[in-house]
């Protein structure tokens, strides 16, 4: 039914996409389906492993584990997309989620299953961004590259809004234990999309390695990073100050949920309007605003102390990020074509720089809760974090400047 309601909507809309549809659409399906299992639970792991009795320092030597892991095994993955291509690697990112999860279920009487989750989620990352950006970036259409990446984030946040709200009562009425099964059973069936068409993308491909333009990409290499400090606070270190500063008499779960879904919900409205800006004369103004925006929004959480406040901050966060993701994934996604026979190597450079970065905030975390509180020390990181987020703008994506490139063909 939902490949069905797509098909409908995209035939439609993008009929100069029609001939590799079938493709694009099972992407979309496939990937709303991950974010619904995902976001089940996603949002409340830290939350999850602050009431099983782990402590802040042994969370962010988690997600320490987590990022060196990810970073290592973004090489390898780069040669397993090389090989069996980006759909077979996206199914083997559902199994090591699957396996993930399954550890987190025993992580409260095996603490060795905690590290070991960690290792699986690692690899479930690295195995889906890898293969995602390679995918899209394949078969988008560069002209209408806006309006096809915010019907994939429509879809997104439409299974995203939908995820934290229904989990956040699940953990809360029956216990975090069902809601990490139920996120099981979906990521299971979003295999289904992905299984009913063969591989498009060629297989059996070599990395080419030798000559890659470093020098060229310096500024895309800090843009992306920057971008990837803001994801894992905005993602994780967020639910735990939540939990630490504001909903401090419960576990936090419905509040959380709810939060996170308004502001998800807020930002479906706008971003339709963000692809038709992209594909528009001033895709550079969204980026810059969009940015600048997204670092104030850390300025106001330092200052979150009730619901109010979490919703305005979340949804200033999901509207602001989510332009700004769109805007930097349009200027991926049209580099690369620049770079003919490094598509992979590019797209895996940056990754494994920005699971680096990453890994530092959560150092940085851990050892500023020896100088200070815990909510004290992610108060700090959050100002880091919006000072390190402007670092976005470095970029020079050429797709974003049309009238500047327009003038340079003339």
């Amino acid at each position: 039914m939902i490949k069905k309601i797509t098909h409908t909507l995209l035939a439609r809309h993008h009929f100069w996409r029609y001939a590799s549809f079938t493709e694009l659409n099972e992407l979309y399906v496939s990937n709303m389906l991950r974010v619904i299992a995902g976001s089940l639970f996603g949002i409340f792991v830290p939350v999850y492993m602050l009431s099983s009795g782990y402590s802040i320092v042994a969370i962010c030597m988690y997600f320490v584990l987590y990022f060196v892991v990810r970073a290592l095994a973004d090489i390898p993955t780069a040669y397993i997309v090389a090989y069996i291509g980006p759909k077979h690697a996206w199914i083997l990112s559902h199994l090591a989620s699957i396996a993930s999860l399954i550890c987190l279920l025993g992580i409260e009487s095996r603490p060795w299953l905690f590290w070991l989750s960690a290792v699986f989620s690692a690899w479930c990352a690295s195995l889906m961004w890898i293969p995602l950006h390679v995918d899209f970036s394949k078969i988008k259409d560069t002209e209408h590259n806006g309006k096809e990446q915010s019907f994939m984030m429509i879809l997104q946040k439409v299974g995203g809004a939908a995820g934290p709200l229904l989990g956040g009562y699940i953990a809360a009425t029956y216990g975090p234990q069902l809601t990490i099964i139920v996120s099981i059973v979906i990521y299971t069936l979003s295999l289904i999309p992905i299984l009913s068409t063969p591989e498009q993308v060629q297989t059996r491909q070599k990395i080419q390695i030798k000559g890659f333009p470093f020098k060229r990409i310096k500024r895309d290499i800090v843009s992306h990073a920057a971008q990837a400090v803001d994801a894992t606070v905005s993602n994780s270190m967020w639910p735990l100050f939540l939990t630490l500063a504001v909903f401090t008499s419960t576990a936090g779960y419905e509040e959380i949920g709810f939060a996170s879904t308004l502001s998800l919900i807020a930002a479906i409205s706008i971003t339709y309007m963000y692809g038709r800006i992209l594909d528009g004369r001033h895709p550079l103004a969204l980026l810059r605003l969009t940015t600048v925006a997204n670092s104030l929004v850390y300025v106001a959480r330092i200052f979150t102390k009730n619901i109010l406040g979490v919703v305005m901050t979340n949804i200033g966060n999901e509207s602001a990020f989510t332009g700004q993701w769109m805007a930097t994934n349009k200027g991926m996604y049209s580099a690369v074509d620049d770079l003919p026979g490094y598509r992979i190597a590019y797209f895996t450079v940056l990754q494994v720089t920005g699971e680096g970065v990453k890994a530092l905030i959560w150092i940085l975390l851990a050892l500023l809760t020896y100088f200070v509180s815990d909510i004290g020390a992610i108060q700090i990181c959050f100002a880091v974090t919006g000072l390190v987020s402007l670092l976005v703008l470095v970029e020079r994506y050429k797709v974003l400047r049309p009238r500047t490139s327009k003038r340079l063909l003339q």
